[in-house]
């Protein structure tokens, strides 16, 4: 990496203004930017012409305007056209062969957008299989990372000797567990959707985010009890707390007398 202080007078800062921010584009600029957007005039009949009826892919179209995947892209979202598929899961990257084989099934993609064989079904698998794909599915941990606020409890245990396992493969698959039975989770507060960071209304708004956060919320309910009913103790964690707390206040919540948990 190149340092030294010579670079000091280029080092952004707090408070800098980006480049160009501000500053007022002439004429000559605001000329060439709007020839550029208006190289091509393609119409929505045109576009779907090509897309459906002719069945070019995005790749396709944009060589045959000169233009560039995401000028296609973002035009296909203006007008509301269905992107078909495989130009999802392809995307710019994609080379014609690889989107010709794609379509003629060659790939692992040859049935995409269509359903899976068991959407719906219900009664498939015996009650035995069922069992083994949750178990399976507690043995993978995700996310896969420790965050920040959980490695800070861990380094506490860690310095008092207390012994620990992280992500348990029980229901829930605690963030630390202690033997034999105390099940330690760490929320974060946007995500777990914490009332005292952020407003109770905030987390009612519409989108697939905020409708995602109400869904953990729900769930994290659900596995807490589901636990304590099965005779585990559960201590949730919520991330300004173990920001807030020392050591001796966090352990006071974990570590019972006479070094019993």
């Amino acid at each position: 990496m190149v340092n030294g202080p010579w670079l000091e007078p280029y080092r952004f800062k707090k408070g800098h203004i980006g480049y160009g921010i501000g500053v007022p584009r002439t004429e000559d600029v605001k000329r060439k930017i709007s020839e550029k957007n208006t190289k091509y005039k393609i119409s929505k009949e045109e576009l779907e012409n090509l897309y459906y009826k002719r069945n070019m892919t995005l790749m396709q179209i944009a060589k045959f305007y000169g233009v560039s995947y995401d000028a296609i892209y973002r035009r296909i979202i203006k007008y509301k056209i269905k992107v078909r598929r495989y130009d999802f899961v392809i995307g710019r990257q994609a080379t014609e062969k690889q989107l010709e084989c794609l379509k003629l099934g060659r790939y692992k993609g040859k049935n995409l957008g269509k359903p899976t064989w068991n959407k719906g079904r219900t009664g498939i698998y015996s009650e035995e299989t069922i069992n083994k794909f949750r178990e399976a599915r507690m043995k993978i941990i995700i996310p896969r990372k420790d965050t920040y606020p959980e490695i800070l409890i861990q380094k506490i245990l860690e310095k008092n000797n207390i012994k620990f396992e992280t992500h348990k493969p029980i229901l829930g698959q605690p963030d630390i567990f202690i033997e034999p039975n105390i099940c330690i989770f760490v929320d974060g507060c946007f995500w777990h959707g914490c009332e005292k960071c952020f407003d109770k209304n905030y987390f009612n708004k519409y989108g697939r985010v905020f409708s995602r956060i109400r869904a953990i919320k729900v769930k994290d309910i659900l596995i807490t009890q589901s636990l304590i009913n099965k005779g585990y103790i559960v201590l949730r964690f919520w991330e300004h707390e173990i920001k807030a707390l020392n050591e001796n206040e966090l352990l006071s919540r974990i570590v019972i007398k006479n070094g019993k948990m």
